[in-house]
């Protein structure tokens, strides 16, 4: 639920996806920010993750950043189930 909240960021995207659980068009998705891009074919989509490959190699990007969010967010996630199982 952390990982929707962060990319829904929207209300009517939130609504959208969580509450009454649409399926969605991809081009939809990029439209309310919750996907960064839609492409008409796997050979596309290829093309496009290995263009921001290399994107993030020219930034230095570091992984380590995104893995402690993902472990902060796993976090939150746990903490917020803990407390609901106990209400």
């Amino acid at each position: 639920m952390a990982l929707l909240k962060c990319k829904a960021g929207s209300p009517a995207a939130w609504r959208e996806v969580v509450l009454k659980a649409s399926k969605l068009r991809a081009e939809v998705a990029v439209k309310m920010g919750i996907v960064d891009s839609a492409h008409d074919s796997a050979a596309e989509t290829v093309v496009a993750a290995v263009k921001l490959g290399e994107e993030l190699v020219l930034r230095k990007w570091d992984g380590h950043v995104v893995q402690v969010r993902a472990k902060l967010l796993d976090i939150t996630n746990r903490k917020s189930h803990f407390l609901e199982s106990l209400a």
